[in-house]
């Protein structure tokens, strides 16, 4: 697959330009490869709903950060050091300090 990293590291982000991968999947849509594009195709819309679920996961612990750092506030908590207790009902929060 034509993938480039800028950054020359592994682990590192990955950029592929369109009409890299157009001459890439038509030298690859005869039959034998038609699997492995297949598989292809699958593990990237994999790896798409897992990023979107990632992002709204870490959407949803900013905000619950937000509010306990808010409440924390208006309850007059002098400390930074301080753990914000949870709301009842809620798992343990972790302390941010400032």
């Amino acid at each position: 697959m034509p993938v480039h990293r800028p950054a020359l590291k592994d682990r590192s982000a990955v950029v592929a330009f369109s009409d890299e991968l157009d001459g890439w999947i038509s030298r690859m849509s005869d039959g034998e490869n038609h699997e492995m594009l297949t598989r292809v195709k699958n593990n990237v819309n994999r790896l798409a709903w897992h990023t979107s679920e990632v992002a709204s996961q870490t959407r949803a612990l900013q905000k619950q950060v937000r509010r306990s750092l808010e409440a924390a506030r208006r309850q007059g908590t002098a400390s930074a050091h301080a753990p914000v207790r949870p709301p009842p009902g809620r798992g343990a929060m972790l302390p941010f300090r400032s």
